[in-house]
């Protein structure tokens, strides 16, 4: 275990503090990700201190790689789950707090039957998991599981038409 006051600590915060490595992360992340990367890396190397061994080179190399690898995870976290910015007429960003009923309730009937109904038994209707379950005669999993699925599907046909 490393003490609060090993030699190495203090070389990995002096590392971690440099404008080299925020730059390194700057030049691949968007300028709003950049804190959250180095923060991850910061995390990964303090959780790691104690599996690090010295081979003669620099800490840094080793924050660079780790700094790689977060990178790397945001980039395809992003193309995995991607996110739709909606705009209105004059540019300006607006939360998808609302989704137009002419879209929803038409795109909820076209999932399969089950998650159909647990969806407009849950939301349309507004009964809680017990009720839902009892109303389709489904188990209380069951009713999670259908409105997981519905839920899901419908962010992706979402995304797909929306953005």
């Amino acid at each position: 275990m490393i003490s609060r006051h090993s030699p190495m600590l203090s070389d990995l915060l002096t590392a971690l503090a440099s404008p080299a490595l925020r730059s390194y992360i700057a030049r691949r992340v968007a300028a709003d990700d950049v804190d959250d990367v180095l923060q991850d890396v910061a995390l990964s190397a303090l959780l790691g201190l104690d599996r690090y061994e010295d081979r003669g080179h620099a800490m840094t190399s080793w924050l660079y790689r780790i700094a790689h690898s977060r990178i790397i995870d945001r980039v395809r976290h992003a193309a995995r789950h991607p996110v739709c910015e909606l705009r209105d007429a004059s540019g300006a960003d607006i939360a998808p707090a609302v989704i137009d009923a002419a879209w929803l309730w038409p795109a909820v009937d076209a999932l399969p039957p089950r998650s159909a109904a647990v969806l407009r038994a849950r939301f349309g209707r507004g009964l809680d998991l017990a009720e839902t379950a009892n109303a389709l005669g489904m188990t209380v999993n069951g009713v999670k599981a259908a409105q997981w699925r519905g839920l899901d599907r419908l962010r992706e046909d979402y995304h797909a038409n929306q953005c």
